[in-house]
């Protein structure tokens, strides 16, 4: 069996130490794809699609985490695709919560609607769009367990079978993927995208690339527990310290 604790210390949604839990990345997904669709002229259908569907969008980066809203909805099968991508990223606020996961995330959505006739797009927009659909009710309190998944399925089939609501997903992805990091840039913890990054081989971008300390605070002016230490913004990529401290602010 896999070992589904794929990252340690990212329990359920919560907002403690700086972790923003599912409820808020959700609801400020679906503000912002309503923002984004009265922006862009949409009629009332397709703009309550995609603020609905950046809802659940929004909650994607976390999948580098078991605990997370994303992780757990779809039982099993989202836990290990969980597992996976924590994997893949290297820990929880890496590479999903960097320009280039980012990138990569809506550049796979964008791939999976051009060929959804295709088995390989087919599959990926099934699980793209049955996950974020799910995820997006349980953390909205709309619904959980079984009647969230049978929903998400159905949207899935929806969007597969008749193609409704297909070109608003990768612009739906890429708006609900960065709110979600936005989000968590507020956060004392930050993200992959505002945590300051050591000057370290391993990273593959230049020191001028990676962001300064948050103003009014000096370097190793504090000392806290990191489970993502110094990632940077671009590539998600750190060194992880010796120790299980770091002082980066």
């Amino acid at each position: 069996m896999l070992p589904l604790s794929c990252s340690p210390g990212a329990g359920g949604p919560r907002h403690r130490g700086g972790v923003i839990e599912g409820h808020s990345h959700a609801l400020s997904g679906a503000c912002t794809g309503l923002a984004a669709g009265l922006l862009l002229h949409l009629r009332l259908p397709a703009d309550a699609a995609l603020a609905g569907f950046t809802a659940g969008t929004s909650l994607l980066p976390d999948l580098d985490s078991c605990g997370s809203s994303a992780a757990r909805c779809l039982g099993f099968a989202s836990r290990a695709l969980a597992w996976v991508v924590s994997k893949l990223s290297r820990g929880h606020r890496h590479l999903t919560h960097s320009i280039l996961g980012l990138g990569i995330m809506t550049g796979l959505a964008w791939l999976a609607c051009h060929y959804r006739h295709d088995w390989g797009g087919l599959a990926g927009l099934v699980v793209l769009v049955g996950l974020s659909v799910s995820a997006g009710l349980e953390a909205l309190h709309v619904t959980d367990g079984h009647l969230a998944d049978v929903i998400g399925l159905a949207a899935a089939i929806g969007v597969v079978v008749y193609g409704y609501g297909l070109t608003l997903i990768p612009l739906a992805t890429a708006i609900g993927l960065a709110t979600h990091v936005a989000g968590d840039m507020l956060t004392d913890s930050g993200s992959g995208c505002s945590t300051r990054s050591r000057r370290s081989s391993s990273t593959c971008c230049p020191s001028r690339w990676r962001s300064p300390p948050a103003p009014g605070r000096r370097p190793g002016s504090s000392t806290r527990p990191c489970t993502a230490c110094s990632p940077c913004w671009c590539c998600g990529r750190s060194t992880r310290p010796s120790a299980t401290t770091c002082t980066s602010t």
